[in-house]
């Protein structure tokens, strides 16, 4: 998915199986909560005002009503692998609420992630040109990671985040978020004094992984100009995924013995062969 001339996004994926269990159906019509529960082969019988909804159901905004409006609806993930197959085809302008699905494993002897994005939620928006002067950018992320360590590179001008996410089920995973300190000095300055292992940061930033203009290094200088549009900028690859800004704080949230449980119990219940999902390479894009 290209979000701006120099950026693009890999890895936006969609899984989906057909459940061997009864599914839930929600329904809030009239203001009334209630919850049922269907074999998944009565899903096209839906009771009026009831619709799929939360974890294994992925909302579409693929389909216009009568007036031209885009009509959202939920389906369960394997229908809407197939919806989205069919309905969306390459150059069209979409936009996409994804979550950060980062898969472990080992290579050559050592522990690796990569991320992915896992659609939960899709939909067209108008044409967007990358080339015009009002055009903003949106490739974002916004999540409340628990801080397990920093380090700040002054060559780099990159200070180094180590973060920790934790899903509904408890489950955790680890990734590396940066601050550009050429930018941002505050802002890292902040993370880099304030926080300490086991604080949790509500942090909003980018997803950036393309090229980006950057100042030519300095060679001896031989006299003479450069014409205009040469040899001042040059395009350097960058993936990462920078925090722009912390919206809130709470110190001291998790101590290194509250992870141990859950390491043993992935260690018991996992097969000899399955990766620890806690550490990571440099690159989130490797």
């Amino acid at each position: 998915m290209k979000t701006s001339k120099t950026n693009v996004i890999y890895n936006l994926d969609l899984f989906g199986q057909i459940p061997d269990k009864k599914v839930r159906l929600h329904s809030n019509k009239d203001g009334v909560k209630q919850k049922i529960e269907i074999d998944y082969t009565e899903r096209e019988n839906f009771p009026e005002g009831f619709t799929c909804f939360g974890f294994g159901v992925t909302s579409l905004a693929l389909e216009k009503d009568s007036e031209g409006k885009s009509r959202k609806h939920n389906y369960f993930d394997y229908e809407a692998v197939g919806k989205i197959r069919d309905s969306i085809n390459d150059g069209d302008y979409v936009w996409i609420d994804a979550t950060f699905n980062i898969n472990t494993y080992i290579s050559n002897g050592e522990t690796r992630s990569k991320v992915k994005y896992k659609i939960e939620n899709i939909g067209f928006k108008s044409p967007a040109d990358f080339e015009q002067d009002n055009f903003k950018e949106v490739s974002s992320f916004e999540y409340d990671i628990v801080v397990l360590n920093t380090n700040l590179n002054k060559e780099k001008n990159r200070l180094y985040v180590g973060g920790r996410l934790i899903d509904y089920f408890g489950n955790f995973s680890d990734m590396t978020f940066t601050v550009d300190t050429s930018k941002h000095e505050a802002l890292a300055e902040n993370i880099k004094n304030k926080t300490r292992f086991g604080d949790i940061i509500s942090v909003q930033g980018r997803c950036v992984n393309g090229a980006v203009l950057v100042e030519a290094p300095k060679v001896l200088d031989w006299g003479g100009e450069s014409p205009e549009g040469v040899g001042k900028l040059v395009e350097d690859k960058v993936s990462e995924f920078q925090i722009t800004k912390v919206t809130g704080h709470k110190a001291k949230a998790y101590k290194q013995d509250d992870f141990i449980q859950t390491i043993q119990t992935y260690e018991t219940n996992a097969p000899d062969d399955s990766p620890f999902p806690w550490e990571q390479s440099e690159s989130p894009f490797n």
